[in-house]
């Protein structure tokens, strides 16, 4: 109960997606229900569906998102994930 258990919850959500982009599981990322903008797991989504893709721009969309939201370390494996 409480914040921790949203919090594990999110977690996990993201690593599943970050997994999914690593595993090019692309079908699985796309029929994934985008999350509303200004969300934790925004970022994450776009960030993934950006490396299936290819879309160098959805990945500066994650990359920004990321910045919004002062996840700093995600912003820069994102970075690096795009080569920018």
């Amino acid at each position: 109960r409480g914040w921790h258990r949203a919090w594990l919850l999110l977690s996990a959500l993201a690593a599943r997606l970050d997994a999914l982009a690593a595993l090019g599981r692309r079908a699985d990322i796309e029929a994934w229900e985008r999350p509303r903008r200004g969300t934790y797991l925004e970022p994450f989504h776009l960030r993934a569906l950006g490396l299936v893709r290819e879309d160098p721009e959805l990945l500066a969309q994650a990359l920004a998102r990321f910045e919004a939201l002062r996840l700093q370390w995600h912003a820069a494996e994102t970075r690096a994930l795009a080569g920018i």
